[in-house]
């Protein structure tokens, strides 16, 4: 039995695990998915050339940045997707809105009935989420004062 045919072909070189590691990224692998090819990669290495430990310390180094841009992503895609606050609906009081029911007027008041954020429109209520177009000023429908 020949040397050669003992270290032949591993299943990964140190040289393409920055290419592995990319992939990973792309595919969306996750760091537990990453640690077990690292370790398949540490078992199946050549004897007669170990991976160096500045390649393991770039590939968890590189682990560790995959983990907090998943994070930031995660942090992002809540708050691009949590629905308005009072504070924001509070900035339409004295603008005029329309309604995706066709009701126009100018908001005088907000409030929060059963979670979901109201405009007052007078006596009326409508729904934030209805709110088709805001305009500044009155609206021709609101009452004109006697």
């Amino acid at each position: 039995m020949s040397l050669s045919s003992i270290s032949s072909p591993t299943l990964y070189s140190v040289a393409g695990s920055n290419a592995a590691t990319n992939a990973l990224a792309q595919n969306g692998m996750d760091g537990d998915g990453f640690m077990l090819l690292l370790l398949t990669q540490m078992r199946h290495q050549d004897p007669l050339e170990p991976m160096d430990d500045q390649a393991m310390m770039s590939q968890f180094t590189q682990l560790n940045s995959l983990q907090q841009l998943q994070q930031i992503n995660a942090t992002i895609y809540t708050a691009l997707n949590q629905p308005p606050d009072l504070s924001e609906a509070s900035a339409l009081i004295g603008k005029s809105i329309e309604t995706s029911d066709g009701v126009t007027g100018t908001v005088t008041g907000v409030s929060i009935a059963n979670g979901q954020i109201m405009l007052w429109l007078g006596e009326e209520q409508v729904p934030l989420s209805s709110v088709t177009s805001i305009h500044e000023g009155a609206s021709n429908n609101d009452p004109q004062p006697v």
